[in-house]
Parts: structure tokens; sequence; C-alpha cells
């Protein structure tokens, strides 16, 4: 079409655009002779299961059970001996926390100041729904199935009068095993050389055909570069393509991955051997058997890429050491579709997008989900995040960027093709864990100080 032919003639390709930590070094390509990647799972695979099988018992236990969660965790962080209070008993004068969803009042419609519902736990109110007054809170953000703490007085039994928004921490930190990341920084064939790892996440090719010139393009620059690790998340044969929905391609979705996908990636192993292939699905993947979110692994075995490693969605996963969390699933235009924020200073939306992700310790915390979003309950707690990432892989349709959150790397690499035209991917470059003088690791030292990202518009 006349797009890919764009695309390959086009004068610059493969542009910054997008920097984070700037200053440091990238590894160079002669120094990419052999493996210097340790990877290791961490969330076991997501099993496979029966999906439009959900009880409502399930999933209101499910629901139920995030409340509780979170609710214990406020109570550790603010000393409640007796833990959270039932908010819905009158006259009390005294200020209470409570612990609770933010629902709307409304079936349908967005959330509003006026429309603001705190739903409480069956444990603590019977699951009761309290109208919440807004009007004494300067700085808010808030989305419908954010679980929040409450500081307030209700003094009627009918009306919360909030006074404080108190949102859970993040998971807890890291426990890092000092020898295991010694040997993975220095030894075996890393050498105390920095690592790179290029993150692409599709649709592949343009909406004008299935010539997947977008991922042609990368692949090359691949080829050129060698990364050390490469994380390529789907969809790689999308539902949404539009010759596909006007049924205008005569071969299968199997056929497409095999002669346009998976025949570049083994062409990419051949030259680079040492390079990591790690493949993540979509829920509009044609070529994986489950169309919602949290999915198992894609069996490369029947695609023929049986060297590729295949994970879960979402994935947890480490790299020398340095924790990776990934969810292919547009939750970030879900919360920017439905959030209400009101601040008195100008925030960075993107920024505060991917806090609630970490303050929920949780990959898709809105509650319903966006229409467009299948979601298993039976799965549910194969989304929480167990401990704090150093980086947070959110693929979204929003632009790509990359911001630090505290002391998580938070990454959006955009999609490689954007309808008519190219799009972007990310390249990380992570230095090795500073070493001590006397010996031994510096293991106070933060990830991010030694991690370098780019943003290339391909």
């Amino acid at each position: 079409s006349k797009a890919s032919l764009a695309i390959f003639n086009r004068e610059a390709s493969n542009t910054i655009d997008g920097q984070f930590n700037g200053q440091l070094k990238i590894p160079t390509i002669s120094s990419k002779k052999y493996k210097k990647t340790h990877v290791e799972v961490i969330q076991p695979d997501i099993k496979t299961y029966r999906y439009m099988f959900e009880k409502l018992k399930d999933k209101s236990d499910g629901l139920d059970e995030q409340i509780e969660f979170l609710g214990d965790r406020v109570g550790q962080q603010f000393e409640l001996k007796e833990g959270c209070e039932d908010p819905s008993k009158p006259s009390q004068v005294d200020e209470f926390i409570a612990v609770g969803r933010v629902c709307c009042d409304a079936t349908e419609g967005k959330l509003n100041a006026s429309s603001v519902l705190l739903e409480t736990s069956r444990e603590i109110s019977h699951g009761k729904r309290i109208p919440m007054d807004l009007g004494g809170i300067k700085d808010y953000s808030l989305f419908p199935g954010q679980i929040i703490a409450i500081q307030g007085i209700n003094t009627t039994g009918k009306m919360i009068v909030a006074e404080k928004i108190i949102m859970p921490s993040f998971p807890p930190p890291l426990v890092r095993d000092e020898e295991a990341l010694y040997k993975c920084n220095y030894e075996k064939n890393t050498k105390g050389e920095p690592i790179d790892i290029f993150i692409a996440a599709g649709p592949y090719t343009l909406d004008e055909d299935l010539s997947y010139q977008p991922l042609n393009e990368f692949i090359q620059s691949c080829t050129e570069n060698k990364p050390d690790v490469l994380i390529m998340m789907g969809p790689f044969v999308s539902e949404k393509h539009p010759m596909i929905i006007r049924g205008e391609s005569d071969v299968s979705p199997e056929q497409i991955f095999e002669e346009q996908v998976s025949q570049r990636i083994r062409e990419l192993m051949k030259t680079s051997p040492h390079t990591h292939v790690i493949l993540i699905p979509h829920a509009h993947d044609l070529i994986h058997d489950y169309p919602l979110f949290p999915q198992p692994k894609i069996d490369t075995s029947k695609l023929g890429l049986e060297k590729v490693q295949s994970m879960s969605n979402p994935a947890t996963f480490e790299i020398n050491g340095n924790r990776i969390v990934i969810g292919n699933v547009d939750i970030l235009m879900s919360l920017s579709n439905s959030e209400i924020s009101h601040q008195q200073r100008r925030t960075d939306r993107l920024e505060r997008l991917s806090r609630h992700i970490l303050e929920q310790q949780n990959l898709y915390p809105v509650f319903p989900p966006a229409a467009e979003d299948s979601m298993d309950a039976a799965c549910l707690p194969n989304l929480f995040m167990a401990e704090t990432p150093d980086f947070l892989i959110l693929n979204s349709q929003l632009i790509h960027f990359v911001k630090l959150v505290d002391d998580v790397v938070c990454i959006n690499p955009g999609h490689l093709s954007k309808k008519g035209a190219s799009g972007t991917y990310a390249k990380l470059t992570i230095h090795p864990w500073p070493k001590k003088q006397e010996g031994g690791l510096k293991m106070d030292a933060k990830v991010w100080e030694r991690t370098r990202v780019d943003l290339i518009r391909l």
C-alpha cells in the first residue's frame, strides 16, 4: 500500500522521541557476542481456564476481598488497633477512618463530585453504599473501582463528610538476594556490562494492508542493534484490523502469523542468537484462544517458535535481578476516561494514572471494566502486584511516555503501528548494580538511577 511504501521510503527513521536518563551510555554492538541475561519468571503462568462461566458469588467475593486486603494495609499504615470503622453508623461526631470502593450513584454516566459513593465490605457494613461530600477536600483524584480510605464524620448515617482521602501505599519493597544479584551482574557472561532491552507493542501492521512493514522495519533495527532481550506484546494478528473485519483476507490468522511474524523472529534469532525473545498476548489476538484479560501464555510450539519464551498476560519477571511487570491491556485509557480529578496545582496526568496502578496494587483497578475490556473475575488474583517493581510497562493508545513514579520507571512504549502511520517502541539500557569499595553491592542503590530509556519513533 501507499502507507507501507511511505514508511519504507521515509527520510528519517528510528529517531528519539522521548528520553529518560539520556546521559547514561548505551552498550556497543561489538560487546554483544554472548548471552548476558538471566530471565526468571516470578508470577506463575496463568493456567488455562473456562471463561464465560463465572458465578456472581465468586465475583462479589473477589471484589470484597480487594476491600478487605487494602483495608488491612491501611490499618497497618496508620496503626489502627481495631482496624477500619463502619462509616454507615449515624451520630459519629468523632472522626473515623473507613475503607471502601469508589462507586457512582448511577449505573450509567460518568463519575462526578456529587455522585461519589463509598461501597463498604460485607464484613464491616454489609456492603452498604454511602454518599460522600467532597466539598472539604482540596485535592483528589478518583475513579470507579478505586479502593480508598476516608477520614471524616457521618452525623446522620446518610452522608460521609470527607475531611481527608487516604490512598493505599505502594506494594511492599522487593527483597533482593545480594549473592544472586552479583552473579547476574558481574559473573557468568554479564561481566559488569550494561544490558539493553527492546519493547514493542502491536498492532504490527498498518490498517491498509497485512504486509507488516512496521514490524519489518523494527526487526531490521533489532538485527542491527542486537538487543540482549526483545519483548513483543500483542496483538500480533488483531481482530480489529479493518481488512479482517471486512473479510478481505483469504488466509488464516495462524498463516498470517507464520508468514509475517514467525519468519521474521526466526531470522532475527539466526543473526543475533544471544537475543532472548519474549512474547506476551493481547485480548485482540486471533492466534490466541482467550479474548479477555488476564490470559494464559501463547503456545509458541504450534507457531514454529519453540526457542521463544512465551509469558502470560499480565507478566511479572526479572531480567538480571531487575523486576518488570507488564499489563498488556489499555488500563491507562480506561482510567483516563473514568477518572475525576480536582487539583489545586497542575499535576502530570500520565504520572497520576500510573500512580493509581501502583497504589491499588492491581493492574486493572477500574470497576466496572470498560466496555471494550473483557475480564474474568475468577482470575482477579493474577492482577495483583505482591511487591513494588522496578519497571511497570503499560501498553496504551495514550501518547507514549516514560515517567518516574517514586522509584518505579513507568513506560508506555506506544503502538508500533498507528493505523496509517508508523508508531513507537521503547529501548531500555540497564547498567549493572554498583559495587562497594570494600566489596559486595550497594543494595540501597536505585535501579532508575542506572537505567536509560529511549522512546524511538520508527
